[in-house]
């Protein structure tokens, strides 16, 4: 029984609550306004960016050979990997002994010859001066031959007398030819000396130079990048004892797509950055505080492109002289850059959080002038990173379109997969409302 009144009691509070319900009036759907963030799209002053990607390398750099064979005998003062080294420092000493045998051995020689010079030269004046005595003597003697012939006419002289005075003749010419021959010799002796002595000059010159390259010099100012020898190694011609660098310019062949070449031009702005993410990898620059970053400028545009990989090169070069040493851009860092291509031009540019599936949604009025929402297709050009303060908007990921979109309408800020087609929204300004 007492079951049956609960129930009965619980029935009529039921009812009774039923019964003194409010009634709500509900709108329809088509009445309920939206609040949505809008934006208006004017043409922004952009201009293309193209991206690429290289390593950078010291526009100044050396690698040192050795240019003799021999031994390492003592590292310069202070020659490590990494240590700054000035034009002109030592860097490396190989053994002196057998270049120094050499130059002394070659001096020697030079030497002699030299005086083998000089003693011809003496030679030679005393031949002259006895050829000149003999040709007095063969006169006298043609003249004697002449005097005793004539006394023979007059039976003063015997025909013996006259054969000792012909004999005199050919023995005072006999010994002038003799002087004569001798004399004519020195000049192809002298040639043949000094043939030699010549020779001996250059193998003595080079063996001097190579006594100098046992010392072994950095040829420019800059870092050590790499030594790769030490004391008591062998080295020969060629082989590479250093690498020197210097930071202060760097290079970087900057890769970029082959249809970059009709916008790229010599001086155009290039940022390079050590590495990006994959929303940098699409175009633009970075947003601040991200990633350090080097701007420099295209040197050269090599003229051809790369039909494998179906790129061009240009060159970028970065002057940082004066930057300082932990803020410049280290030879061998793996880069990307972006190269910022010719003047900015205006162009319709929405952020990239209003981009669904290749279209925008836009928000204009209906017929009878309430504000409605619509979505349209869209073709991108390029996409942007990059601060674009006309806009009022803190974005720095765009898509620049092909096309203006429609006068009067404005855009969705952020793509809402929720609004249908048609569906009435209240618009609300996001540069005014400072939306982010």
């Amino acid at each position: 029984m007492v079951a049956v009144v609960v129930v009965a009691a619980g029935a009529a509070g039921a009812w009774a609550l039923v019964a003194t319900m409010p009634v709500i009036d509900l709108a329809p759907v088509e009445a309920v306004a939206t609040p949505v963030i809008v934006f208006d799209p004017s043409p922004q002053p952009v201009a293309r960016p193209w991206s690429g990607y290289g390593t950078a390398e010291a526009l100044t750099a050396a690698d040192v050979p050795a240019r003799v064979t021999a031994t390492v005998a003592s590292l310069g003062e202070g020659v490590r990997d990494g240590a700054a080294v000035g034009a002109g420092q030592t860097l490396v000493t190989l053994e002196r002994a057998d270049f120094e045998d050499e130059v002394t051995r070659l001096e020697s020689l030079a030497a002699d010859a030299d005086a083998q010079l000089r003693e011809l030269d003496s030679r030679e004046a005393r031949l002259d001066e006895q050829a000149g005595l003999l040709e007095e003597d063969l006169d006298l003697q043609t003249r004697e031959l002449e005097r005793v012939s004539r006394l023979e006419g007059r039976s003063v002289a015997t025909g013996q007398d006259v054969d000792r005075a012909r004999s005199q003749v050919l023995a005072a010419r006999s010994a002038l030819s003799a002087m004569r021959q001798s004399r004519e010799s020195i000049p192809t002796r002298r040639e043949a000396l000094t043939a030699t002595a010549a020779a001996l000059e250059a193998q003595l010159r080079v063996a001097r130079r190579n006594l100098g390259r046992t010392t072994i010099k950095s040829p420019i100012r800059g870092y050590l990048q790499s030594l790769d020898v030490e004391a008591g190694e062998a080295v020969s011609p060629g082989q590479r004892v250093a690498r020197v660098v210097d930071p202060a310019v760097v290079e970087v062949p900057l890769k970029l797509p082959a249809g970059a070449r009709r916008g790229v031009r010599v001086g155009d702005p290039v940022e390079l950055r050590s590495s990006w993410d994959l929303r940098e990898r699409e175009g633009g620059a970075p947003a601040e505080g991200e990633n350090p970053a080097w701007t420099g400028k295209i040197l050269r545009i090599n003229p051809t492109d790369d039909a494998q990989t179906r790129t061009l090169t240009v060159y970028v070069v970065l002057d940082q002289a004066d930057t300082p040493a932990a803020e410049r851009l280290a030879p061998g860092l793996f880069v990307a850059g972006t190269v910022t291509a010719g003047e900015p031009t205006p162009r319709v540019v929405v952020p990239r959080r209003s981009l669904r599936r290749g279209r925008v949604q836009l928000v204009g009025p209906d017929a009878e002038g309430r504000p409605r929402v619509r979505s349209v297709p869209v073709s991108v050009d390029f996409h942007l990173r990059a601060r674009l303060p006309g806009t009022g908007l803190p974005d720095d990921q765009w898509a620049v379109l092909d096309a203006p979109l429609p006068a009067g309408e404005r855009v969705v800020l952020t793509a809402n997969a929720s609004l249908l087609d048609g569906q009435a929204v209240d618009p609300r300004d996001a540069a005014a409302r400072g939306e982010r």
